[in-house]
């Protein structure tokens, strides 16, 4: 679900709940007259960018597409949101972006929680079959081999069939051999480090300077990087049943890969 070169920028991971954090602010200071308390600028550089698809709307999309004829035997689910959450996020002031923030990665990892259920689905596009195995290509045949017999390949097996080499060894049960969900959440990258933070911001009064937003972008990152964090853990931890099976049993959850900090 990568989005095409030409999709509109700023996609942030949730755009009513980014609404939400413009709006208690516009509504918080609408009758303030102080300069420093003066955010009207987020209405017209600043708000939401509802053309865009947010990660619900990806996950819609996806989970709405037919499953293919051949499933996949794994997937690697890589999710990168949260650049242009703290882009967008910096121009609030700290609280309130930081609360944005808090709810937004909450949202993230419910749609992660999604994707999970779905994979669980064998109907569902989600879903990944780690018991196929391709079958084996036909031995060529040669015009001029003639009456000669061919080598004997054994009988060749159709997907779903099962076979003696394709049981667990032995000691190993089923649930040893059952594939993780795995996903991978890269870290955010500051983005006022880049070029872009000066070209492409806009200039506000200097209360509100890109030196001030600058700040905030450093701090927001760090938080949402540590919100995603915790999210991760707390989500690894939850116990959800997996299609068939009982409902006090735990299934296997992700094993994060996460990015190196260094």
């Amino acid at each position: 679900m990568a989005p095409s070169s030409d999709s509109p920028a700023w996609s942030v991971s949730s755009k009513t709940l980014y609404a939400h954090g413009v709006e208690s602010v516009l509504n918080e200071t609408a009758e303030r007259s102080s300069p420093g308390l003066d955010y009207s600028y987020l209405s017209a550089h600043y708000a939401p960018k509802w053309q865009t698809l947010d990660f619900m709307d990806q996950v819609d999309r996806f989970l709405a597409m037919p499953k293919p004829r051949h499933a996949p035997k794994e997937t690697l689910w890589v999710f990168n949101f949260g650049f242009w959450d703290v882009w967008s996020l910096s121009a609030l002031p700290i609280p309130a972006g930081k609360a944005a923030a808090d709810v937004m990665t909450r949202d993230f990892f419910e749609q992660v929680e999604r994707l999970y259920e779905a994979s669980t689905d064998p109907r569902s596009i989600a879903w990944s079959d780690v018991q196929y195995t391709p079958a084996p290509p036909e031995p060529e045949t040669s015009a001029e081999a003639g009456n000669e017999e061919a080598p004997s390949e054994g009988p060749t097996e159709k997907r779903g069939e099962e076979s003696a080499g394709d049981e667990p060894e032995a000691g190993l049960s089923a649930e040893d051999t059952t594939e993780y969900f795995r996903l991978l959440i890269p870290r955010v990258m500051d983005p006022s480090l880049l070029p872009g933070w000066r070209d492409l911001r806009a200039q506000l009064p200097k209360v509100h300077s890109k030196a001030e937003q600058m700040r905030n972008s450093a701090e927001l990152t760090e938080h949402w990087n540590d919100r995603i964090v915790d999210g991760l853990v707390e989500w690894v931890r939850k116990e959800n049943k997996k299609a068939g099976e009982e409902e006090n049993k735990e299934s296997k959850r992700a094993e994060p890969e996460a990015d190196n900090p260094d």
